[in-house]
């Protein structure tokens, strides 16, 4: 591989690992805000939606916590896709309502929200993309067109 070639794989693994681990803190932010909603704005009394939230800061840790540990497309992707699920799911309470409430982008945390998981869903999206595949290990077929 060639002095490019080089500087090109540099860099799409240094924007993989800071697309991991700035997507893992906006996910595990969003999960922070959703924690202070139902804790203290009072979320946790909505049938259905209360405990949805306690879903979601639980999904959150850990999906943050595997996009970390395990630096695969498929966590990466996994991440984003939670990120616009849970946006999805608030544009859908605002605009039809869901479960029986519906929300306002005047509530507590909403903008903050929706950019939290805007950002987390692109820069996972973005560190999958730059992900490099991983190559097996051909050790045991010696000299099977490698050197």
């Amino acid at each position: 591989m060639g002095r490019g070639g080089r500087r090109r794989a540099t860099r799409r693994r240094l924007v993989a690992a800071t697309g991991r681990i700035a997507g893992a803190g906006l996910v595990w932010w969003s999960g922070d805000a959703h924690w202070r909603l139902w804790r203290d704005v009072g979320y946790r009394y909505i049938p259905v939606i209360g405990p949805l939230f306690v879903v979601q800061v639980v999904m959150a840790g850990a999906l943050g916590g595997l996009v970390l540990a395990w630096w695969r497309r498929w966590t990466a992707l996994a991440g984003a896709a939670f990120a616009l699920g849970t946006l999805a799911g608030f544009v859908i309470s605002v605009v039809h309502g869901l479960f029986g409430f519906r929300d306002v982008w005047s509530s507590p945390y909403a903008v903050e929200c929706a950019v939290l998981e805007s950002l987390a869903a692109v820069v996972l999206v973005a560190s999958a993309v730059a992900t490099p595949r991983r190559q097996r290990d051909h050790t045991s077929s010696a000299g099977a067109g490698r050197g």
